[in-house]
């Protein structure tokens, strides 16, 4: 999915005007990690077996047991005034 938004993306920017994206919800894990500005996000995660004290659902919600819960949040970044942005 990390390569099909990134696909997308560079072909909106080649044609401009003509299409106009009303709305687009996808989960999905981006390169290495990175947030849609390009940042690292999320550094201080744990990862691997030491996560799954803090993510799988235990006792306290047996309706659940043996799940995790996701929480989501929905971003809008005005991508063309980044882009445009110098890296310096």
């Amino acid at each position: 999915m990390d390569l099909c938004f990134e696909l997308a993306s560079q072909m909106l920017n080649k044609i401009g005007n003509a299409a106009t994206v009303v709305d687009e919800v996808r989960g999905f894990r981006y390169f290495d990690l990175r947030d849609m500005v390009s940042f690292v996000d999320g550094t201080e995660n744990l990862s691997g077996a030491s996560a799954a004290h803090y993510t799988i659902i235990g006792d306290e919600d047996a309706d659940f047991a043996g799940g995790s819960y996701v929480i989501v949040q929905k971003y809008f970044h005005n991508l063309d005034a980044w882009n445009g942005l110098p890296v310096e």
